[in-house]
């Protein structure tokens, strides 16, 4: 009887695309809101971490380092998309757009 052989790097490539399309998305929303509301946390050994608040100058520099990140991780994808010829929807695509353009 006739079977599929199971390709191992195709599935883990499915898993990689899985995982950097959440990625994106999530720069996607840092991206859109200008790193707006950003702030850094510094962990103490006890209680709360103490939460600094990001100036203008360097939610900037923290949007164009995450637009560097997603512009790596969406060619990744891209690639692994058509090595292992895995088909990406029209969600998928949307999510891989720049943000902000239709």
């Amino acid at each position: 009887m006739a079977s599929i052989i199971k390709n191992e790097e195709q599935i883990k490539a499915l898993r990689d695309i899985e995982e950097n399309l959440e990625a994106i998305k999530q720069l996607n929303q840092v991206i859109l809101s200008g790193g707006e509301g950003a702030f850094v946390g510094i962990a103490q050994e006890k209680g709360k971490p103490i939460k600094v608040d990001v100036d203008e100058k360097e939610r900037k520099v923290f949007t164009t380092l995450c637009t560097k990140m997603r512009e790596r991780v969406v060619r990744d994808t891209q690639a692994k998309a058509e090595k292992y010829h895995i088909h990406l929807d029209d969600a998928d695509r949307k999510v891989l757009a720049v943000p902000g353009e239709k």
